[in-house]
């Protein structure tokens, strides 16, 4: 009964299950295509872009939200504090209208440790092919994972965390443009 148990539950810590539960890790992919991924779409107006300027030594966590009358959160950026650093960071945060993505540019580096969460509970809708694909919303959304855009034609997805249900986490050692996104 233990083994059975803790079978289930390995078997659930991948992330990225496919629709036939697969168990595929999206991290564990090579670069693909853009036209071989679904990008989630985001209905509703996109947040405003920001930009922050803050300390290195003191870290700093931003959170991005939609328009009222919901102001519900979109993306959160949590950078941590560097307490040997004495340079001041800017970064600038644009989402990309339509889609569950950020650009993230930072200057002069962006922190070793920042962490990018997708927060997708209210203005989620699944692209055109994604039922074809998976069936179900619910499977479309188990299938999704964070990826980084390379150069203007790949994509890469990253090791995930689950932070929360419709929650969607990853590491970001780069500036760049990061989407929400499922194996097509």
């Amino acid at each position: 009964m233990l083994t059975m148990l803790l079978a289930i539950g390995c078997a659930r810590q991948g992330s990225g299950i496919g629709p036939a539960g697969d168990g595929m890790v999206l991290a564990n992919l090579p670069p693909q295509p853009l036209d071989r991924v679904l990008l989630l779409e985001q209905s509703g107006a996109s947040p405003d872009d920001t930009t922050v300027t803050f300390a290195a030594s003191r870290g700093r966590s931003i959170a991005m939200r939609h328009a009222p009358p919901d102001n519900a959160v979109f993306a959160i950026l949590a950078v941590p504090a560097d307490p040997l650093a004495t340079d001041t960071i800017v970064l600038t945060l644009a989402p990309m209208p339509g889609r569950y993505g950020l650009r993230i540019d930072a200057a002069p580096r962006l922190p070793p440790g920042t962490s990018l969460t997708f927060s997708y509970a209210i203005h989620f809708q699944a692209p055109a092919g994604a039922l074809a694909r998976y069936a179900t919303v619910s499977r479309f959304a188990r299938a999704m994972g964070i990826g980084r855009v390379l150069g203007s034609d790949r994509f890469q997805f990253l090791p995930e965390r689950h932070p929360a249900t419709d929650m969607l986490a990853t590491s970001v050692d780069l500036p760049g443009d990061y989407i929400v996104a499922a194996p097509r």
